[in-house]
């Protein structure tokens, strides 16, 4: 036997154990699913909802331009109470969010209140 093949041999004899254990496999028990049935042709979004629960809730009164007016129980907003302002004491975003209606399901990015 040759020298070089000597080599060559101690080397795979050497990395041979190296990549029998650089894989692994890992099996879990399945915790649960979620089935939902999408219409045929449509383009239904399915995700993991990651949103905070509702700061204030309450039905629209009127809707002019980009100025939405709610009425029911009397509440008690301060000037920009929800509005993003970073680094200062109001850091979330907030949105207004459709539950009825034709658009319903759609948000809207909270720039200001009053």
């Amino acid at each position: 036997m040759t020298p070089k093949l000597m080599q060559s041999l101690c080397a795979v004899a050497l990395l041979a154990p190296v990549s029998l254990f650089g894989q692994t496999t890992a099996t879990t028990t399945p915790v649960g699913y979620v089935t939902y049935t999408v219409p045929a042709g449509s383009d239904a979004n399915i995700s993991i909802p990651l949103s905070r629960p509702a700061e204030f809730s309450s039905a629209v009164s009127s809707i002019s331009g980009n100025i939405v007016t709610v009425s029911g129980t009397p509440f008690a907003v301060t000037p920009a109470q929800f509005v993003y302002n970073p680094g200062q004491s109001m850091n979330n975003t907030y949105y207004l969010e459709v539950l009825t209606g034709p658009i319903a399901g759609r948000r809207f990015k909270i720039t200001d209140n009053s």
